[in-house]
């Protein structure tokens, strides 16, 4: 496979993980005093967790690992989210 198409798979998982993640970290966090600190804390926190999990799975040296932990933390944090939306 081409370098390209495998660089372009990785920032394309990372963008889906960090898009659940975000979307749990707005269930994780508390409420602050605005009522909307757990969105703006999870919204700034998008691009830097799209940027490190893609930079890490583009060059990490062991990639079944890599995919494999990205996959199963991008799962556990779908389980909350899936619940807040069908509860």
């Amino acid at each position: 496979m081409r370098r390209w198409r495998r660089e372009l798979g990785c920032l394309l998982a990372a963008f889906v993980s960090a898009l659940v993640l975000s979307a749990a970290l707005t269930l994780v966090l508390p409420k602050g005093a605005a009522q909307l600190d757990h969105v703006v804390v999870a919204t700034v926190s998008f691009p830097v967790l799209w940027a490190g999990i893609g930079l890490w799975l583009v060059q990490a040296a062991a990639r079944k690992r890599a995919w494999t932990l990205t996959l199963s933390v991008t799962l556990l944090a779908l389980v909350p989210v899936v619940l807040q939306v069908l509860g």
